[in-house]
């Protein structure tokens, strides 16, 4: 009996074999239409399989790229006829938010002998990349070629790879003619940024002018955007967690008025680019100057300071700095929530004694410690700038002090002649000057200073003593300056002086005159003179009129 059963399973086994044998493998042979429209419709399926086996369909997947909106297949199983022939209609409803970019469903029919088959379900215009195979007219030809040639940040912290908030990004898209025989014309280049996270248009598909190329000519079209609210259509914190794609595309006409079309694409990720955002980053941005920057005058300058990073910011402080210019201000900031901004505005003072050019401010925001913002992705800091054109006529050719001279001796032929200076700073900052004497080589053999230079703060002054040996066989008016250098600006003041000769200087009356003018004894003496002459001419008339 145990034979018996053995030899019927085998039997069994072999029957089962021979019809698998003359089964077929199941085929969609076709969907109709081959594009499906992106409103509510419906398509039909035809498959080929073993006859009256049960075929069902699945399909997926049914969500958009932003996974919050889905379209409702409606599907039913079916059987093969006894030929192995079999058709289906599958509806859909597609709902008016559906983000129809990259998306490409597969379509599963599983029958219960010949297993499973796939096809990919198209619909029209499904990515920016495609073209309409509906329209004889319209060749996505080899002839019109597109590339991405370049991507790189213009300005801002990020590099070519790294992208941040405010970054002003910079692609080369280059368009080849790459037919030998005709020229094509009326080239339209249209570019747009996709964010695949959030199913979002960043920037709109925007049309760059028209343009024609010869055969075998191409041309490079820089595009450009900045990582901002006002290019993206998007508030600044959706840039966080983003995955962007750069999208170009190229469309041409020939003479015969077909239409050539050539597309490509760049992702952040594939490409190595990634946008950063930082749990804690504070920025100066949208800095701008509201008056003209003129020498000896105010200028205010106005901006945003911008809370960057995925937390909330407390007592920030900014510091706007420039050694040149002398200005060193510091802003009480405060609180700024995450992806949020405070707006500020200051004066400042520009010298009135700096060169006319380009000077750079910079911008330095500090956390609540005091300490300086830096990125946990790249070597970078809170730290940005703006160019400030100082214009007028403020290239002065001499230091801004002032000088005042008085003689502490006579000029006496072979004696020394003893000169203090005061020399003050008249600069808005500390300043350090050079000094020295010139002009009195004629008449004098030597001159010295006790000072040979001064560092002044703003106001100050100080005293320099000058000391020149007279010649012994000078005489007459001389003069002789002392120079405050400040880099390549002099100041120049002069001192005349009266050189007695040697005959006049001798005598003991010269002598002892020449002492007393020294300080305020010379006055005190003619006061004295005058009181002595006085009386002498009393007593005079006094004897006289007793004689009388």
């Amino acid at each position: 009996m145990a034979k018996k059963t053995l030899t019927l399973t085998i039997l069994s086994a072999m029957i089962f074999l021979v019809l698998i044998s003359f089964s077929s493998a199941l085929t969609i042979t076709s969907v109709s239409p081959s594009t499906l429209p992106k409103s509510t419709s419906s398509f039909i399926v035809n498959l080929t399989g073993t006859g009256n086996e049960s075929v069902s369909f699945s399909i997926s997947p049914t969500s958009d790229i932003t996974k919050t909106n889905s379209i409702s297949f409606n599907v039913a199983n079916i059987t093969l006829d006894s030929t192995g022939f079999g058709s289906t209609t599958i509806s859909y409803t597609v709902p008016s938010e559906f983000e129809f970019l990259d998306y490409s469903p597969i379509l599963t029919a599983t029958g219960n002998v010949s297993g499973s088959t796939t096809t990919s379900l198209t619909f029209a215009n499904t990515t920016f990349c495609s073209y309409d195979n509906n329209n004889p007219d319209q060749i996505n030809s080899n002839d019109l070629k597109l590339s991405i040639d370049d991507i790189r940040v213009k300005s801002g912290l990020g590099s070519d790879g790294d992208w941040f908030p405010f970054d002003k990004i910079e692609i080369d898209v280059a368009i080849t003619n790459k037919n030998r025989d005709y020229d094509i014309n009326n080239i339209v280049l249209e570019w747009g940024l996709f964010d695949k996270t959030t199913g979002k248009w960043f920037i709109e598909p925007t049309e760059e002018k028209e343009f024609d190329l010869n055969n075998r000519d191409d041309t490079t079209v820089t595009v450009s955007f900045s990582l901002n609210e006002n290019d993206l259509n998007i508030n600044l914190e959706d840039l966080y967690k983003s995955n962007l794609i750069f999208y170009a595309r190229a469309t041409g006409e020939v003479d015969n008025d077909t239409i050539y079309t050539t597309c490509n694409s760049a992702q952040t990720k594939s490409n190595d680019i990634e946008v950063h955002v930082d749990r804690d980053f504070v920025v100066a941005n949208e800095l701008k100057v509201l008056d003209s920057a003129i020498c000896g005058s105010s200028i205010q300058v106005s901006g945003k300071v911008w809370n960057i990073g995925q937390r909330n910011q407390k007592d920030l402080t900014m510091n706007i700095y420039n050694k040149d210019l002398g200005i060193n201000q510091n802003l009480n900031i405060g609180d700024i929530d995450s992806f949020s901004n405070k707006k500020f505005s200051v004066d400042l003072a520009i010298p009135d004694d700096v060169q006319a050019k380009n000077y750079s401010l910079s911008f330095s925001v500090y956390d609540k410690n005091g300490d300086l913002f830096e990125s946990a992705y790249e070597s970078l800091n809170s730290v940005t700038y703006l160019n400030l054109n100082v214009q007028g006529n403020c290239a002065s050719t001499t230091p801004k002090a002032s000088i005042s001279a008085k003689l502490q001796s006579d000029a006496v032929p072979g004696q020394d002649l003893l000169v203090k200076f005061v020399v003050s700073n008249l600069n808005s900052k500390t300043t350090t000057f050079n000094l020295e004497l010139s002009g009195y080589q004629l008449w004098a053999s030597s001159a010295e200073l006790d000072k040979n230079s001064l560092t002044l703060n703003s106001g100050e002054s100080a005293e320099v003593l000058a000391t020149l040996k007279v010649d012994n066989d000078a005489s007459g008016a001389q003069n002789f300056n002392l120079l405050v250098k400040q880099a390549d600006k002099t100041l120049s003041q002069e001192v005349s002086v009266e050189i007695s000769s040697a005959k006049e200087s001798s005598g003991f009356f010269n002598n002892v005159l020449s002492n007393l003018k020294q300080g305020n004894t010379y006055i005190w003496i003619i006061g004295a003179l005058n009181l002595v002459l006085i009386v002498l001419i009393i007593v005079i008339s006094v004897r006289l009129a007793k004689k009388k």
